[in-house]
């Protein structure tokens, strides 16, 4: 796997859209410290994700140690330092627990292509990083994504099913089986994982699956859906 060019954000603003767990942020100040091409900021892209220090939404004060995970949605980079975007809560369960901080120093890092997992910078590099950030970030993101994939909740891991495509095209699939909780389902189509939901790949009501990713499917094509 190529080394990822990853960095820290500081974002002094995070602006609430009026979506749950979505926020736009201006002109963050992107630190890189292993960027070999000199492209900076500009080698941000939707692949990405941010690790977000959280303030308790009970005290406003600063979780030590508490870092959520946010998928970039959208980024634009106005020079190799300055870049803006959207982000939205990217882990399972609740999003009450907090809330992004204020002049937050972000980790901020690519995804793998298989796991969507995600190697943050390593905090001694960065003297605005707490010491133990980089390890917090990584082992929770670890835990969160293997477990999703092993079966949330579940004792024994979530079992695969072929789904076949019988036509260019082709949209709606039947599962003969009604899926309990489809947020925690992955989905594989020529062994890349697509991510769940209407704005990003797929989504799932009752015994139906719906693909609503960005190209068509052909029957060569090969999904395989874990629930």
């Amino acid at each position: 796997m190529a080394q990822f060019a990853n960095g820290v954000l500081y974002v002094e603003y995070f602006t609430p859209t009026g979506n749950p767990g979505e926020y736009t942020f201006e002109n963050g100040v992107f630190n890189i410290q292993n960027d070999s091409t000199g492209m900076g900021a500009f080698l941000i892209d939707t692949s990405y994700v941010a690790f977000v220090p959280l303030v308790d939404v009970n005290t406003a004060l600063l979780i030590v140690g508490g870092y959520g995970r946010y998928k970039l949605t959208s980024v634009v980079a106005t020079d190799a330092s300055l870049v803006s975007g959207t982000v939205v809560f990217d882990e399972e369960g609740t999003i009450e627990t907090g809330t992004p901080a204020t002049g937050a120093f972000c980790l901020l890092a690519p995804t793998s292509p298989n796991l969507k997992l995600a190697a943050p910078p390593i905090d001694s590099l960065y003297e605005d990083l707490v010491a133990g950030g980089t390890i917090s970030a990584m082992l929770n993101d670890l835990i969160n994504r293997v477990d999703k994939i092993s079966g949330t909740g579940t004792s024994t891991p979530a079992l695969p099913k072929q789904l076949p495509i019988v036509s260019i095209g082709q949209t709606v699939f039947n599962l003969n089986t009604t899926v309990q909780s489809p947020e925690s389902s992955m989905l594989f189509v020529n062994g890349v994982y697509y991510s769940y939901g209407a704005s990003n790949n797929y989504v799932i009501s009752g015994q139906t699956l719906t693909w609503t990713g960005s190209f068509e499917l052909d029957p060569s094509d090969s999904m395989v859906l874990r629930t």
